[in-house]
């Protein structure tokens, strides 16, 4: 899959946003909550697109957190474990 999205550190120094923790929540209800300084910038994107495609609400959208496997400390690189989807709120502490 090809994922196209900002950098989600774009998104926070564009918004503003500081703190050391980072929450995802999806429309789900679905939470994963992150150290910042754990999620690898260059690599950390909120996907809007999959494939040319947007990202549609009842599928993975409106974002769909998205970095590669392994890349974040004590997360299983065989599990897609964090990488929420239907991101519709995020909260910086």
């Amino acid at each position: 899959m090809t994922f196209r999205g900002p950098r989600l550190r774009d998104v926070l120094k564009a918004s503003g946003a500081a703190g050391r923790r980072v929450t995802f929540q999806g429309l789900d209800g679905y939470e994963s909550r992150f150290d910042v300084a754990d999620l690898p910038g260059d690599q950390t994107i909120l996907a809007l697109e999959v494939d040319g495609k947007p990202l549609s609400i009842g599928g993975r959208g409106p974002l769909w957190l998205v970095f590669p496997a392994g890349t974040v400390a004590h997360q299983d690189p065989a599990s897609d474990a964090g990488l929420a989807w239907a991101v519709f709120h995020i909260k910086v502490e």
